[in-house]
C-alpha cells in the first residue's frame, strides 16, 4: 500500500524535513480545494440572456466605488 510505504519513508526523515513536506502538502491541498471551489461556483451559476442576467456573478460592488482613489489625487 502506498500510504504505508510513504509513512515509513517520512519517519526516516529529520523533523525539519518532515515539517517542510507537511507545509508543501498543505499548500497543495489548499490549491486543489480552491480550484475545486472556483470550478464548482462557476458551474453552478447560470447566466440568463438579457439585461441583468449576470447579476451577482461578479460579486458585489462596494458603496464607495465612485469615490476618488487616494493614490491618484496627485494626478487630478
Amino acid at each position: 500500500m502506498v500510504s504505508t510505504t510513504l509513512l515509513h519513508k517520512l519517519e526516516k526523515l529529520s523533523p525539519e524535513l518532515q515539517k517542510k513536506i507537511e507545509e508543501e502538502v498543505d499548500g497543495l491541498l489548499n490549491k486543489n480545494m480552491n480550484s475545486v471551489l472556483i470550478a464548482t461556483s462557476v458551474k453552478s451559476f447560470k447566466i440568463e440572456p438579457g439585461f441583468g442576467g449576470a447579476k451577482g456573478f461578479f460579486g458585489e460592488m462596494s458603496d464607495d466605488f465612485d469615490a476618488p482613489i487616494d493614490d491618484l489625487k496627485d494626478y487630478m
